[in-house]
Protein backbone atom coordinates (compact mmCIF):
# COMPACT_ATOMS: atom_id res chain seq x y z
CA UNK A 1 0.00 0.00 0.00
CA UNK A 2 1.63 3.51 -1.11
CA UNK A 3 2.14 6.47 1.68
CA UNK A 4 -0.84 8.18 -0.43
CA UNK A 5 -3.02 5.51 0.31
CA UNK A 6 -2.36 4.62 3.77
CA UNK A 7 -2.87 8.20 4.94
CA UNK A 8 -5.60 8.86 3.40
CA UNK A 9 -7.21 5.42 4.37
CA UNK A 10 -5.98 6.67 8.31
CA UNK A 11 -7.60 10.21 7.79
CA UNK A 12 -11.15 8.50 6.71
CA UNK A 13 -10.75 5.84 9.46
CA UNK A 14 -9.87 8.33 12.34
CA UNK A 15 -13.21 10.85 11.45
CA UNK A 16 -14.99 8.32 10.36
CA UNK A 17 -15.23 8.87 6.67
CA UNK A 18 -15.42 5.36 5.31
CA UNK A 19 -18.71 4.73 6.31
CA UNK A 20 -20.34 7.76 4.35
CA UNK A 21 -21.40 8.22 1.03
CA UNK A 22 -18.99 9.61 -1.54
CA UNK A 23 -21.20 13.16 -1.76
CA UNK A 24 -21.10 13.05 2.26
CA UNK A 25 -17.07 12.53 2.11
CA UNK A 26 -17.51 15.67 0.01
CA UNK A 27 -19.41 17.99 1.77
CA UNK A 28 -17.53 16.74 5.01
CA UNK A 29 -13.65 17.80 3.23
CA UNK A 30 -15.34 21.20 1.76
CA UNK A 31 -16.37 21.85 5.11
CA UNK A 32 -13.00 21.46 6.79
CA UNK A 33 -11.33 23.17 3.69
CA UNK A 34 -13.13 26.33 4.10
CA UNK A 35 -12.04 26.40 7.62
CA UNK A 36 -8.77 25.59 7.09
CA UNK A 37 -8.80 28.36 4.56
CA UNK A 38 -10.27 30.89 7.71
CA UNK A 39 -7.91 29.38 9.91
CA UNK A 40 -4.62 30.51 7.48
CA UNK A 41 -6.51 34.06 6.46
CA UNK A 42 -6.48 34.60 10.03
CA UNK A 43 -3.08 33.74 10.21
CA UNK A 44 -1.94 35.60 7.47
CA UNK A 45 -3.89 38.87 8.37
CA UNK A 46 -3.56 39.34 12.01
CA UNK A 47 0.07 37.28 13.33
CA UNK A 48 2.39 39.75 12.18
CA UNK A 49 0.33 42.41 13.95
CA UNK A 50 0.20 40.44 17.15
CA UNK A 51 3.53 39.36 16.67
CA UNK A 52 4.71 42.93 16.48
CA UNK A 53 2.58 43.89 19.35
CA UNK A 54 3.94 41.43 21.17
CA UNK A 55 7.28 42.14 20.69
CA UNK A 56 7.00 45.69 21.61
CA UNK A 57 5.87 44.71 25.28
CA UNK A 58 7.85 43.05 25.55
CA UNK A 59 11.03 44.96 24.45
CA UNK A 60 9.27 48.05 26.74
CA UNK A 61 9.30 45.39 29.71
CA UNK A 62 12.39 44.23 29.40
CA UNK A 63 13.74 48.38 28.74
CA UNK A 64 11.21 49.27 31.67
CA UNK A 65 12.72 47.70 34.40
Amino acid sequence: MSAVKRAVRLYEVTFGLYMLEPWEKTLFNSIILVFAGFFVYACYRWLPLLSAEAVSKFNYYLVSS
